[in-house]
């Protein structure tokens, strides 16, 4: 039988630790300034990665409105808010939808 690199014979690990008590022999680092330290990072990169997000949206995909005065009834009302999408990439519009 050809052995290859990732084809080892079973008889070879019955000799050898379980991969269980390899892990509990390990040493774990206890840094508690380290360990804070990575979680400020990762949540700065979160909220890096959510703030990009959203202004994308923002100014790339809809625009808030908030209707003012009583011009726009029966559809929308005074103070009402609502989101607007912009379609300078793709035309959008359809004969039903309100133009702003």
């Amino acid at each position: 039988m050809n052995n290859q690199k990732g084809d080892q014979p079973k008889e070879e690990y019955k000799d050898k630790k379980t991969i269980s008590e390899e892990l509990n022999n390990l040493e774990v680092e206890n840094n508690p300034t380290k360990d804070f330290m990575y979680f400020v990072f990762d949540l700065l990169k979160t909220g890096i990665v959510v703030f990009i997000i959203a202004f994308c949206l923002r100014y790339f995909a809809v625009q808030p409105f908030i209707v003012d005065g009583e011009s726009m009834m029966p559809n929308y009302v005074n103070n009402e808010y609502l989101f607007s999408r912009k379609g300078f990439l793709f035309d959008w519009s359809s004969r039903k939808e309100a133009m702003l």
